[in-house]
């Protein structure tokens, strides 16, 4: 078997995990009721990244990438450069940044989000302010609200996209 029909081959592979896993997939709430929905989301999310994490290895080539992208968009992600030196350099890789769970939810710090807890565009640094959770896993550019406070905007340097923040992370400022 050549290279590239064992990678065709592997990708398959994944996909067809993916989708037994989504349809197999159960998760049962406190009350004891199976949350299939929810379930499934987390399942796809993460074989999603999985596939992503193939395709941006190096592994995958044309269909497999467009299939990532597709998958990708369907779960409401945004396709784009995360990661990388910038757009026009070789070495950046495309990635899904998918929407967190809970984009919108009033907060006063990003240990209540999933990403982050976003201060509106009318606070000011150092005020006491309420925000919400940012919508998806990554931006290039953060209000970040600590104890209810606008405590600091981190932006990704135009050549750093590598940078992009998540919750926890810093960009070293």
């Amino acid at each position: 078997m050549n290279k590239k029909a064992g990678l065709v081959l592997s990708a398959l592979l994944l996909l067809l995990v993916f989708l037994a896993g989504v349809y197999f997939g159960v998760k049962w709430t406190k009350s004891g009721k199976v949350n299939r929905v929810q379930q499934a989301r987390d399942d796809m999310r993460s074989r999603l990244a999985a596939f992503v994490s193939f395709v941006q290895e190096g592994k995958g080539e044309g269909e497999m990438v467009s299939k990532a992208r597709e998958l990708c968009e369907e779960l409401g992600g945004r396709w784009g450069i995360w990661q990388g030196e910038s757009e026009n350099d070789g070495r950046a890789k495309y990635s899904c940044n998918l929407p967190t769970t809970d984009g919108g939810k009033p907060c006063t710090d990003s240990s209540e989000c999933e990403s982050f807890c976003s201060a509106g565009v009318d606070a000011e640094l150092g005020a006491r302010t309420a925000g919400k959770c940012y919508p998806y896993l990554y931006a290039k550019c953060a209000r970040i609200v600590e104890n209810g406070v606008f405590a600091k905007e981190v932006c990704v340097k135009e050549g750093k996209f590598n940078k992009a923040l998540k919750v926890g992370e810093s960009d070293g400022n």
